[in-house]
């Protein structure tokens, strides 16, 4: 809404200084000469050049509304480490879901992981306390586990030497998570342990807004 009374200030703007103010609608002929009405001394202009210079100016004033609106919508990007036995995580909550991940394996061989979403809606109190082992264990041996929701199962996590292009890395994975709490786990692992699994709280649901709310 906000960016929307920005947008219709500008276009207002624009129009009054581009094309003149409209002429009053009580203004009339006299004398073979046009008499001024409520807008004194205000341009005359054709009315399908203002028409057609309207719609660019319009256009123009949407497409900054837009770069606006996107530039204020930047989510944040992290860099995220793991190896055959452990994810190094960059933050235990966020307030805001919307992030970029890039997922970086120094090893030779790709590695697996999942996102899970263990708790929807609401964030799990001392999330951090808690031992998943035993759902983990389950996921990893093609198990369900109830209330869990299973976001990217099995993602392929490839070695830094394979990427080709870092402009258009593989790894890189975009997030918009809602309120709740989450957890992201190597897959290969034979013994669970918090080395091989990490656990983080979104505290609202920021991620989900629709830029600048247009």
């Amino acid at each position: 809404m906000r960016n929307f009374i920005i947008l219709y200030s500008i276009y207002i703007i624009l129009q009054n200084y581009f094309c003149g103010a409209w002429r009053s609608l009580v203004a009339r002929p006299a004398g073979g000469r046009e008499v001024v009405g409520s807008n004194p001394a205000a341009p005359t202009i054709i009315f399908f050049y203002r028409e057609e210079k309207l719609k660019k100016i319009f256009i123009i004033v949407f497409i900054l509304a837009f770069v606006f609106a996107c530039s204020s919508d930047e989510k944040v990007l992290y860099e995220i480490e793991i190896s055959k036995d452990k994810i190094e995580f960059p933050f235990k909550d966020i307030e805001n879901g919307k992030f970029i991940s890039i997922y970086k394996n120094y090893s030779n061989e790709t590695i697996p992981i999942s996102t899970v979403l263990i708790s929807n809606g609401s964030v799990m109190e001392n999330s951090q306390d808690l031992d998943l082992c035993e759902g983990v264990n389950a996921l990893r041996n093609g198990k369900s586990v109830q209330e869990w929701i299973i976001i990217n199962h099995n993602l392929p996590v490839v070695p830094e030497f394979e990427v080709i292009n870092s402009n258009d890395h593989p790894n890189l994975v975009s997030y918009s998570f809602p309120l709740g709490t989450y957890l992201i786990m190597l897959m290969d692992p034979i013994n669970c342990n918090k080395d091989n699994y990490v656990i983080f709280d979104v505290t609202t649901n920021d991620g989900l807004q629709i830029a600048g709310d247009l």
